[in-house]
């Protein structure tokens, strides 16, 4: 039995008069008394114990494991009673007779393994939308020169259905210039998803890739594919756990390359951190506080690719279907790969392209080589017609090696190798890239690539690339390069000045000489303020040929783009080789939700219809950024939601009427794949209603004074009572007609309340008259 008493001493005090009545079950030569138990330095407490002439301790079984202990083999265990003997050496302990405390040391491995995910949390109020809901995308893009003689036209629309689990989406083109005109569907295709199981189906026409030496291209067919974007916040790639054992609680910080990233209050026993969110190369300095103030810090330096899957985690992707060129299907076609987890160090995989022309299969492997770096290995080979080919890369990652990023890319084909694409292959190609940052000295990248090909035309590049951030002034960038290919060199350099203006806004100025020609460029930009506003660019180009004088061709272009709540409209200016080119251009969406249209700005993935109770001019924030106000309706269509991702959307309190209240105006939804829903936000109305209520007996009228008034608002009852001289109050009732009862001794009184549409804070509803409709019995 467990005490927590002030009543401890007059326990103490009585003991010996009752003790038997706590002893019937043990000794009489044993005595119960309580003391406080400090297990590894924590108090826990007051507890009753029983002592014995040898010295031990009789604990209770069950409150032994309250404390968080395992029961150490060998224990012994009476009448639920534990020995504290019997658990030597795992538990030793100590009576403190001057504090009456019972000291307990505990050995950590005894304490449940305490856990602590540092994955991501899905908020436990966050609304997921599946309706029933469908798009369409449009986009108008005309083109016309001086005298505004056409140039071009160009249409492009899609639209989308999503019906339960089913996505229907097709996306179309025309095309009209001086010379020809074109109709074209693009794409048709029904996409099924599975987030349980991080599958994804399509039906019809998709793009097809079987991974690193393959080809790819557009089916018309089914695709199997495991896709993690399903759920974006699960854990692909081996994480860092970090692990330990305390002796005492303790106060235990993890940081990631000095950063602090946890503070956490443990208990004694062993702990891991696990999924800690870090990437690349870095170290994970652990710093422990136990509690006597000391602290014992240690380092473990770590390296996690993004290439490697969790140990006996899969990624696939079969793709069966006719090979799509234009308009025309022909010839079945397999593309797919298959990789797996193999331990959280090394990653394998396979991959195979095969239709009735060729056979490409290939194998993978992606390793971490200790914390210094990662290495990536693809193997292929091919059988075309009579020909037999072999292909190879090899890729090697060295990150912060003597403060540089170092990547090395080889790669290989033999003269009979090929895959389902069309593509030019060289002989041999090696990549080398060197990548040096330091905040005060500013980004450097070099890459040199030398490229053997069978056509003879051999190539060999050098580029430079420099850039810093400059205080109060702007950035600089820097680059130059050269090329050598047969007999020929070419050099390029450039120079390239940004200057912040504040809004947005930013000056650009460019310098850039090659071996033939010098530019000099002037370009001022201003983005987006929010999701809405606008947008623009001038340019003003000066180039010139080297050697020759005299002669400079000038280049000048404007671009404004406005966007709206309802679409994108761009008009453009370009005056190049003296001739003048213009453009106009908008572009937009429609959405239908429970019915209803709204006109958006396109849609490329999920929506959300914000509702605020039919309030106009509430300002709506998309992860912070604001997107819009609500309309006459109180409604918003907001674009621009990630899909199954947590989008956080809020509305401004500020913007509500003063008698209307909010008690949460932020909420976190995920929506399906190009779907979306409806997100009402709850505001009530402070609106007060009073009235004399009147029952009219023996024709004379009679205050209805502490009668029980019930009314049936939507669905709800709502009850009061009816003060003196017939007041009553009512608070937060939406307008309209509601049945209402008044009950009064013996008699039930039936009427129609009637609500009008106000907005005053208080509205007297004046003298309401009722009569006896039912006799209660």
């Amino acid at each position: 039995m467990r005490r927590r008493s002030s009543f401890l001493w007059t326990f103490l005090a009585l003991e010996q008069i009752f003790s038997l009545l706590f002893l019937v079950s043990v000794s009489a030569q044993e005595e119960t008394t309580v003391f406080r138990l400090i297990l590894n330095t924590e108090d826990k407490g007051d507890y009753f114990v029983i002592l014995t002439d040898e010295g031990d301790i009789l604990f209770p079984e069950e409150e032994f494991l309250e404390l968080g202990l395992k029961i150490p083999e060998g224990a012994k265990i009476k009448e639920g009673y534990i020995s504290f003997h019997s658990l030597s050496p795992e538990i030793e302990f100590k009576i403190d007779e001057k504090d009456v405390a019972l000291l307990i040391t505990a050995d950590p491995k005894l304490f449940e393994r305490q856990v602590i995910d540092l994955s991501y949390r899905v908020p436990e109020d966050a609304d997921h939308l599946s309706e029933d809901t469908a798009f369409f995308n449009y986009s108008v893009d005309y083109r016309f020169r001086d005298e505004f003689n056409f140039d071009s036209l160009r249409i492009p629309f899609n639209l989308g259905i999503r019906w339960k689990d089913f996505l229907g989406y097709s996306n179309f083109s025309y095309t009209k210039s001086i010379r020809d005109e074109d109709f074209r569907r693009q794409s048709t295709n029904i996409t099924i998803d599975d987030p349980g199981r991080l599958q994804r189906y399509i039906l019809g026409d998709f793009f097809a890739h079987s991974g690193e030496l393959g080809g790819g291209g557009s089916l018309g067919g089914l695709s199997i594919s495991k896709n993690f974007s399903l759920k974006p916040y699960f854990i692909r790639s081996p994480g860092v756990e970090i692990s330990g054992v305390l002796e005492t609680p303790s106060e235990v910080k993890i940081y990631v390359n000095d950063i602090l990233q946890r503070s956490e209050r443990l208990g004694p026993g062993e702990f891991e951190f696990c999924n800690l969110p870090v990437t690349g190369k870095g170290k994970i300095t652990t710093v422990i506080k136990d509690a006597y103030g000391r602290e014992e810090r240690i380092i473990a330096p770590f390296y996690t690719s993004s290439g490697l899957l969790t140990s006996g985690l899969d990624e696939y992707s079969y793709n069966l279907g006719l090979r799509r060129r234009k308009d025309e299907y022909s010839g079945l076609t397999f593309v797919g790969f298959h990789r797996r987890g193999l331990t959280d160090k090394l990653t394998g995989g396979l991959r195979a392209e095969v239709d009735s022309e060729i056979i490409n299969l290939g194998a993978t492997a992606t390793s971490v080589l200790g914390t210094i770096g990662e290495i990536e290995m693809n193997l292929a080979t091919s059988w075309m017609e009579d020909r037999c080919g072999l292909g190879y890369s090899l890729s090697l990652f060295f990150p912060k090696v003597i403060g540089m990023n170092t990547q090395v890319s080889l790669r290989g084909f033999s003269e009979g190798y090929g895959n389902i694409s069309i593509f030019q292959k060289p002989r041999s190609e090696l990549v080398l890239g060197l990548a040096f940052y330091q905040r005060r000295i500013g980004f450097l990248f070099s890459n040199y690539l030398i490229q053997n090909r069978y056509d003879g035309n051999d190539q060999r590049g050098l580029s430079l690339s420099y850039s810093k951030s400059i205080p109060k002034i702007g950035s600089l960038f820097l680059f130059g390069q050269r090329k050598w290919e047969k007999d020929k060199v070419e050099d390029e350099a450039s120079i390239r000045l940004h200057f912040p203006m504040g809004g947005r806004r930013t000056l650009g100025l460019v310098n850039k000489v090659s071996k033939k020609r010098i530019t000099r460029s002037l370009e001022f930009q201003k983005g987006l303020p929010s999701d809405v506003g606008l947008r623009c660019r001038f340019l003003i180009e000066g180039s010139e040929e080297v050697g020759v004088k005299d002669k400079v061709s000038l280049l000048g272009q404007t671009h404004l783009e406005y966007h709206g709540p309802y679409g994108v409209y761009s008009a453009d200016y370009r005056r190049d080789m003296d001739q003048n080119n213009y453009g106009l251009g908008v572009s937009g969406g429609v959405a239908i939700v429970k019915g209803h249209l709204y006109p958006s700005r396109p849609i490329h993935d999920g929506f959300a219809v914000v509702k605020v109770d039919g309030l106009e001019g509430v300002r709506v924030e998309l992860s912070n950024r604001k997107v819009g106000q609500t309309g006459k309706r109180g409604e918003l269509l907001v674009p621009g939601l990630i899909s199954y991702c947590d989008n956080r959307l809020s509305i401004e309190p500020e913007d509500l009427p003063f008698n209307y209240s909010i008690l949460k105006r932020t909420k976190f939804v995920s929506v399906p794949y190009r779907s979306g829903g409806v997100v009402e936000f709850d505001v009530t109305k402070l609106q007060v209603f009073e009235g004399k209520l009147f029952l009219i007996e023996n024709g004379k009228e009679v205050p209805a004074e502490y009668a029980r008034l019930e009314i049936e608002v939507e669905g709800k009852t709502l009850e009061t009572v009816v003060g003196k001289d017939g007041e009553f109050y009512l608070e937060n009732i939406p307008a309209g007609r509601f049945f209402a009862r008044l009950f009064k001794e013996d008699k039930e009184y039936n009427f129609e309340l009637v609500i009008p549409e106000s907005e005053d804070m208080v509205m007297d509803l004046g003298d309401i008259c009722v009569e006896a409709t039912v006799k209660i019995k």
